[in-house]
């Protein structure tokens, strides 16, 4: 695989093996493109019984040390059957202690939807702004998939998703109103 430099973004942006909305060239970094910030969230947080529990929130956040927060991208990202992407972590971000996915750092050739943030806080309080730039994306070239993320049999729960997406498929309780109502 190759990974995509600042001209082989802008080109596979305006020919459509890649669509970013909205995008901003100022984003685009030498072998990267800037994520930021939507404004839902959602405070996660293990309860008495030891099961995991979700409460929407919304920017600007006073994100405290050691808190997990399910966050996303105001961007929209879509890959072709010929591109895929991992999600990174800023190097600033990064040196507050701030870490903005946990494994779920690869984003399948076909992929098409905001991308779901996993962040960590093992640094000091730190506020969460929406538009604040979060993640980076690297874009990077392979041979064309038979079966892109979205096709049928796959299982590719978050095709399409908007917003802070929890786990498909494990028990969360919601507190709360959801990220779907307070969008």
């Amino acid at each position: 695989m190759t990974a995509y430099s600042d001209a082989y973004i802008n080109i596979s942006k305006s020919v459509g093996d890649i669509d970013i909305e909205p995008f901003d060239r100022a984003n685009v970094q030498p072998n990267s493109y800037e994520l930021t910030l939507d404004k839902h969230l959602y405070i996660m947080s293990v309860n008495k019984d030891g099961k995991m529990e979700a409460v929407p929130a919304t920017c600007p956040y006073t994100f405290k040390n050691g808190e997990f927060v399910i966050a996303s991208s105001r961007e929209r990202i879509k890959l072709v059957r010929k591109t895929c992407a991992m999600v990174m972590g800023k190097s600033t971000l990064g040196r507050l202690g701030i870490s903005c996915h946990q494994t779920a750092g690869l984003i399948d050739c076909g992929f098409d939807g905001t991308i779901t943030l996993e962040l960590s806080n093992v640094g000091g309080n730190f506020v969460l702004e929406e538009g604040m730039k979060i993640a980076q994306v690297l874009f990077m070239g392979c041979h064309p998939v038979s079966f892109p993320y979205g096709s049928d049999g796959l299982g590719s729960h978050y095709q399409g998703q908007e917003g802070p997406t929890l786990p498909k498929g494990v028990a969360i309780k919601k507190i709360g109103k959801t990220a779907k109502t307070m969008l």
